[in-house]
């Protein structure tokens, strides 16, 4: 049940685990009535989780005061920093958006870094842009082979809400024995 999950939640924040804190932290923001025993503030929880080491609660701290676009605060730059320095991938792809924005190359270079880390941690998204940075050297040396690396890995592994183009043969399954 939702209040036996916070209890267990609670105990183990209070026993240390930061994780638990941070998922404490996503269950006190949905809506629920009456309010759970001794609730404190999401953001309590969720500065709990990402101040022990969770970096999922950093960025789950930052990311309703996040601009869509352009420079965030310097607390939520710091998070954001925080979250991807423990390869949280939406907080590094999310970091690497806030790089991109300024567009110097110097901030390429650091918006490549941090797609790489969101890559590699589940943010097949990341994947896809930076195998095109690769493809055109925006803040990397330019490297067809890689490009075509991280853009198969974004094809076979990203959501299936991206549309995939192109031709597929083979046989019906009528001719191969099965109905």
């Amino acid at each position: 049940t939702v209040p036996g999950a916070f209890d267990a939640w609670r105990k183990a924040c209070d026993l240390g685990e930061p994780r638990a804190c941070t998922d404490l932290g996503a269950l006190v923001l949905e809506r629920h009535e009456p309010p759970f025993p001794d609730e404190q503030p999401a953001a309590a929880y969720l500065t709990r989780g990402c101040d022990e080491g969770d970096p999922e609660g950093c960025f789950r701290l930052a990311e309703p005061t996040l601009p869509r676009r352009g420079e965030p605060a310097e607390a939520d730059y710091v998070l954001l920093s925080r979250s991807c320095a423990g390869e949280f991938g939406d907080g590094c792809a999310r970091l690497a958006q806030v790089h991109l924005d300024r567009s110097t190359s110097f901030d390429e270079e650091l918006a490549a870094d941090h797609l790489g880390t969101a890559c590699a941690n589940g943010h097949y998204l990341s994947c896809k842009h930076l195998g095109l940075m690769y493809a055109r050297g925006q803040g990397v040396e330019r490297d067809r082979a890689r490009s075509r690396a991280l853009l198969d890995r974004f094809r076979r592994t990203a959501p299936r809400r991206y549309l995939r183009v192109g031709v597929q043969g083979g046989l019906p399954s009528a001719f191969v024995g099965e109905a």
